[in-house]
């Protein structure tokens, strides 16, 4: 996926007082997303997440770039199963932001 893929980032949270939501937006302003306000924590951080989705995948994706590079060059890298085991997943989570991954019916996380 290239940068463009997506709605550019940084992205953020703002509150709507006059529909009681939140708004994920660009910072040109385009909403992303709008969810009702809710009062608990868990779902003011879930909020705080999605926002930070832009960075968070361009930071894996540096991450993961930067691993591979040194282990080809250095033939520097741990591959014990906690490591591979991160790896793995990083992958994983990198295939469903691109749509590269599959979700199916009842899969957690589809729609």
């Amino acid at each position: 996926m290239s940068q463009s893929a997506y709605l550019p980032g940084p992205w953020q949270l703002h509150y709507h007082h006059d529909r009681h939501c939140f708004r994920i937006c660009t910072k040109e302003g385009t909403t992303i997303l709008e969810l009702p306000a809710q009062e608990d924590e868990e779902w003011r951080n879930t909020l705080h997440l999605l926002a930070a989705a832009p960075k968070l995948y361009e930071a894996l994706r540096e991450l993961l770039a930067s691993q591979e590079e040194a282990l080809l060059r250095d033939e520097l890298g741990c591959e014990c199963e906690r490591c591979n085991q991160a790896r793995y997943h990083a992958y994983q989570a990198l295939g469903n932001a691109e749509g590269r991954v599959a979700l199916k019916a009842g899969d957690p996380g589809s729609v």
